[in-house]
């Protein structure tokens, strides 16, 4: 979805919708999906009787009266809401619900700012397909997005990954669904070191999407932030720990220099990271690794 998504919710920052929205790059409709996808019933009431006001329904594919938020709802009536989301069956929340949701929550010069932020983004998105890609911990989440073409909506033909890297934990798509506005895919990555692709075929344009390694991401962050940044270091500080990462590492130093070295070099290394002539450079001293996009492009021993 467009990053403006990110600067109306931060409108929210400071008021009690700030708890539902799980990843500032969706809607606010798809944050309290996935809110209540994730929390139990009891948060759910809790929210209620400090007096929270919903304010909208929740539609499902195939259930003919709509899951009311704001009604007396039994702890089996949510769990099976939960099942449904689960399933991928709940149907788009609009645009008049959200904003009467808000319109209630929070102080009217906040909800003209948020309204604002939101009309000019719905203004300027683009026609066709849109995805945004984030990770959190071993979870891909995919906010995928589309505004007709000529009031087409594309109908799903197959919905494609490998099953021994990813697990689909929410927003599968089924055969003959239509894709309209916006839908939120959570992919479990069962193997965090390999790549995949999610491919998505529609009878209209396909869409395929890279599912990357969380080494990968460290280093397009540090494309974008800076190596020095501090959600950098964090994110590589954590992969380099792994034993799996630093053994792959230390097996491609040593078949580089395989000659050089008689005996095995693994416990010798101390893995850092640096940007060189606009490369991220992943240091393992005693050796310099230009690790670039998920590939080694060369190894050369540091000397001084």
């Amino acid at each position: 979805m467009p990053t403006e998504f990110e600067a109306c919710n931060a409108i929210l920052e400071n008021t009690v919708l700030n708890t539902f929205i799980v990843s500032k790059s969706q809607s606010l409709d798809s944050n309290v999906i996935s809110w209540i996808q994730r929390h139990s019933y009891e948060d759910f009431q809790r929210h209620k009787e400090n007096g929270l006001k919903f304010g909208f329904s929740i539609p499902v594919k195939g259930v003919p009266i709509p899951f009311n938020l704001d009604s007396d709802m039994s702890k089996e009536d949510y769990q099976k809401l939960q099942e449904h989301i689960n399933a991928g069956s709940v149907e788009n929340i609009s645009m008049n619900d959200t904003s009467n949701m808000v319109q209630q929550v929070v102080p009217p010069e906040i909800y003209h700012n948020w309204l604002q932020c939101m009309t000019s983004m719905i203004n300027h998105q683009p026609f066709g397909f849109q995805e945004k890609v984030e990770r959190n911990g071993d979870e891909i989440i995919i906010t995928l997005s589309y505004r007709p073409v000529n009031n087409e909506k594309p109908k799903v033909q197959e919905f494609f990954f490998d099953s021994n890297i990813f697990e689909c934990k929410l927003g599968l798509l089924k055969k003959g669904q239509e894709i309209v506005g916006e839908h939120t895919i959570v992919m479990k990555h069962l193997n965090p070191k390999l790549r995949g692709t999610l491919v998505i075929s529609t009878d209209g344009p396909d869409i395929r999407i890279p599912l990357r390694t969380k080494l990968d991401d460290v280093i397009a962050d540090s494309e974008k932030f800076g190596v020095n940044s501090a959600r950098v270091k964090l994110a590589f500080e954590e992969i380099s720990k792994t034993p799996e990462f630093k053994e792959s590492l230390t097996r491609m130093i040593e078949n580089e220099f395989e000659s050089l070295f008689p005996e095995p070099i693994g416990s010798k290394i101390n893995i850092s990271i640096r940007q060189h002539n606009g490369e991220t450079i992943i240091l393992a001293q005693p050796f310099d690794v230009a690790y670039v996009n998920g590939v080694i492009k060369h190894v050369s021993l540091v000397t001084a």
